[in-house]
């Protein structure tokens, strides 16, 4: 029984590739029966009407595209499609495969001349589609979803051929990869710099010899510069290769970013540190030049020197404050600020901070009312943007600093005639490259979406910046500004400082008074302290006060020495932190031993950092260095002279 033939419909334009095609099947025997149309409405009008087995269909001819017999409505009975190319890279031949080609043939002498063998395979396989064996529609339904997939994803893949060509690309339709399928059709060495294209070629060699994955970074040129791509090859056959593409640009950057906020971080708690250290040197000074001044008499040629040495030590003290603030160490302790005077004194500190090459510029408010804030807190928040400043633009831009009142429109003084209670006090801050004075060009940011650190914050963090003005009673807005300039614009309520607070402490409480202290007596003070310099000081002044001192350089030494004192020990004076037992531990240990016996804990370190809920037991109190004399023995006398707690057993007796 003869073998009935197969139809194939040809769809070509071209007469002489039709009658090339034409004279291969006819060598290849009577197994087919080939049809030839030679444009897109006559072959669609022979799919409707005769149901060909096979359509090999050239994608240019005169009416239009041969996709249009790729389509549902153009071959709904989805006879299998060949599609003939002239280059791989059209952009039509990717469509193709994408709508379910069986395959996309490039043009050429052998490969026309194969096209028999190929409508042979294709026939066979929808052969055993109708015996049910294979279920190509449905197969071809899941590659086009995965291709629809692929596509959606911001990675680029790429087939390439041994000679380093680009011949197919799927993957970022969109995104910063998207300008890159231009390179289909292309060779490495044609869109990569020399040295990436050399290192490109070579592993796609070794991946192809070896057949193992590699992975290399090249440096894509793009049309507003470069893309920093990871890219992981692969063979796929004995001549090709799949790239995958990956953009690290943004994680770059994100990186990029972390290490900044570390090196702020490790700043800030460097700062700390150093912080504590001046904090001890600043006691030694300032309770060595107290007892000078006690044995000088003040008309005595040295005792203007030993005054001015104090006075020397109270004001590095102050920028010891700043240091703190800038690193977060600083106990919350609100009080009245006139911020006028608190940006004047840290002119000197932030032209540190922001380096020679940055502008540094005040606009500061007449009449500025006060506000009720902790001053620390204030200075963390300049001293971090100065910061911020220099590691950004170190070399160029501006820092400028503004104050103000801020009065509600319609309680505006100039329509009622008085100032309103509820006037509230502007601080500005503007870092490099902010143009003040145009609002026009600003941008208002949320607060929450400004820039965090990785893992651990920084004090020094500027993000955390809205949890400060919070925290304070403030309000905050961030202006965005052309230039990379930021302006930070925090108000504060407007409040009146107490009558009997004297003008020079309002900005600062500042360091008390020499006034004399009676004698206290015959008291026994246990005094713990691992710095020599710190240790050498307290124990002069304690001992020029009457006290008998015990001394001890740490927590273990401290209860050998009470161990050998045979008699009562009234008061510890210890620092908190030191090698072997600290003092909190040490106080747990003595207490046990004498009940009756007063703690001061002394540090440099600032309270909030030691005791987050406060030093709360009876008979105990915290004193921050620097440690002066007035207010060290003003704190022994408080604690020794206070009333027993009757109701803590654990008390007893004063």
């Amino acid at each position: 029984m003869e073998e009935r033939r197969l139809d194939v419909l040809l769809v070509e334009g071209d007469g002489k590739e039709a009658e090339r095609v034409n004279r291969a099947f006819a060598a290849h025997g009577r197994v087919f029966r080939l049809v030839v149309r030679d444009s897109v409405k006559k072959a669609l009008h022979y799919v409707a009407d005769f149901s060909p087995h096979l359509v090999i269909t050239n994608l240019a001819l005169p009416d239009g595209t041969g996709l249009k017999l790729l389509s549902p409505e153009g071959n709904p009975k989805r006879i299998p499609v060949l599609v003939l190319s002239e280059r791989e890279d059209q952009e039509e031949a990717r469509q193709a495969r994408n709508a379910g080609a069986l395959k996309v043939v490039v043009k050429t002498e052998d490969s026309l001349n194969d096209l028999p063998a190929l409508a042979e395979s294709a026939l066979q396989s929808r052969r055993e589609d109708r015996a049910g064996t294979v279920v190509r529609l449905p197969l071809q339904q899941s590659e086009a979803r995965s291709r629809e997939v692929l596509n959606s994803l911001p990675d680029l893949v790429f087939r390439i051929g041994e000679d380093g060509t680009f011949l197919e690309c799927d993957g970022a339709e969109e995104g910063s990869l998207a300008p890159c399928r231009q390179f289909v059709g292309r060779r490495i060495a044609e869109v990569l710099p020399a040295e990436a294209a050399n290192r490109a070629l070579h592993t796609l060699e070794t991946i192809l010899r070896s057949r193992r994955r590699q992975t290399l970074e090249v440096e894509l040129p793009v049309t507003d510069g470069v893309i920093v791509c990871e890219v992981h090859m692969a063979a796929a056959g004995d001549r090709q290769a799949v790239a995958v593409f990956r953009d690290l640009t943004q994680r770059r950057g994100r990186e990029e970013e972390t290490r900044r906020l570390r090196r702020v971080a490790a700043l800030g708690g460097l700062v700390g540190a150093i912080a504590h250290e001046f904090n001890n040197v600043l006691t030694g000074i300032l309770v060595q030049a107290d007892l000078m001044l006690m044995r000088l008499d003040p008309g005595d040629p040295l005792y203007e020197n030993a005054d001015e040495i104090r006075r020397v030590g109270v004001r590095a003290a102050t920028t010891v404050l700043m240091l703190q603030a800038f690193s977060g160490t600083q106990e919350f302790s609100p009080r009245p600020v006139d911020l006028n005077g608190l940006v004047l004194k840290m002119k000197k500190t932030l032209r540190l901070f922001v380096g020679e090459a940055v502008a540094l510029g005040d606009h500061l408010g007449s009449d500025l009312g006060h506000v009720y804030v902790d001053p620390s807190h204030i200075e963390q928040i300049i001293l971090t943007l100065a910061a911020e400043t220099r590691v950004h633009d170190g070399k160029a831009g501006a820092f400028t600093i503004r104050t103000g009142n801020v009065i509600p429109e319609e309680n505006n003084p100039l329509r009622t005639g008085v100032i309103p209670a509820d006037r509230r006090v502007l601080l500005s801050v503007s870092t490099a490259g902010a143009h003040v004075g145009e609002p026009s060009q600003r941008v208002l940011i949320e607060p929450e979406g400004l820039p965090e650190g990785q893992g651990q914050a920084s004090h020094s963090d500027p993000s955390l910046i809205p949890g400060i003005v919070d925290r304070n009673g403030g309000e905050l807005k961030v202006y965005a500004h052309g230039g990379g300039g930021v302006t930070y614009e925090i108000t504060f309520p407007h409040v009146v400082p107490p009558r009997e607070a004297p003008a020079q402490e309002v900005e600062q409480a500042g360091l008390p008074s020499l006034e004399p202290l009676r004698s206290p007596g015959e008291v026994v003070v246990l005094l713990v302290e691992d710095n020599d310099m710190v240790m050498g000081a307290l124990s002069s002044l304690l001992k020029k006060e009457g006290y008998k001192v015990l001394e001890a350089h740490d927590g273990q030494e401290a209860l050998l020495v009470s161990g050998r004192f045979a008699g009562k020990i009234h008061l510890m004076v210890s620092d908190v932190k030191m090698p072997n037992l600290g003092g909190v531990e040490l106080a747990e240990e003595l207490g046990r031993l004498n009940p009756d016996m007063r703690v001061l804990f002394i540090s440099g370190y600032p309270k909030e950092t030691l005791f987050p809920g406060g030093v709360v037991d009876f008979g105990k109190a915290f004193l921050s260095k620097p440690i002066t004399r007035d207010g060290l023995l003003r704190k022994v006398r408080q604690l020794l002279e206070a009333p027993a707690n009757k109701g803590d057993p654990a008390r007893g007796r004063a």
